[in-house]
């Protein structure tokens, strides 16, 4: 499952070599079946999260160091992000507390490889979400329009940008379902 920044750091990572059926054609268990983007973006080759061809833009929701070669998000984007989901403050003040900076570099890096081109994927479009809202997501999903059966599967919750916390059933099954698994 790649959530939030994890699109972009999950399609760079994913191999083809890495897929089940390349494994399985070599005699090697396991292997990646399919990529589920949840509250999350598929971007083009040449595009990064920030700087140019960027999606959310630069200064949006962080403060950048420079020196320390790090993006921290800002103290009130947790509240941001999921306090329409989640209605006890303390848990929204413990994720401000506790979330970490995240390399700048990755987040400026410009994508190289678009692992959905060649492995099945699924959509997760979270109809509150805030942070990546619906119609951006669905425009990151352009992709198909490059390789139509790239997005097969889309589901939909009317959480935000964490359904895993507040509905966590719900995308345990998301995740059997495309893994295979019939419910």
């Amino acid at each position: 499952m790649l959530w939030s920044h994890g699109d972009v750091v999950g399609t760079q990572a994913v191999l083809p070599s890495m897929l089940k059926s390349d494994r399985e054609a070599k005699g090697v268990k396991g292997g990646v079946l399919r990529l589920v983007y949840q509250t999350a973006l598929a971007l083009q080759i040449g595009h990064s999260v920030i700087g140019e061809n960027e999606i959310l833009g630069d200064g949006m929701l962080a403060d950048y160091d420079l020196e320390a070669g790090t993006v921290r998000l800002r103290p009130e984007v947790p509240a941001f992000l999921f306090g329409n989901d989640l209605d006890e403050s303390a848990l929204v003040a413990v994720l401000a507390k506790e979330m970490r900076p995240m390399s700048y570099g990755a987040m400026r890096s410009r994508l190289t490889r678009t692992a959905w081109a060649y492995t099945p994927a699924m959509f997760v479009n979270c109809e509150k979400d805030v942070a990546l809202p619906v119609e951006k997501m669905e425009e990151s999903r352009d992709a198909r329009e490059t390789c139509p059966a790239a997005f097969e599967r889309v589901q939909r919750c009317q959480a935000g940008h964490a359904p895993f916390v507040i509905m966590p059933d719900w995308v345990v099954e998301v995740l059997r379902r495309a893994a295979g698994e019939n419910l």
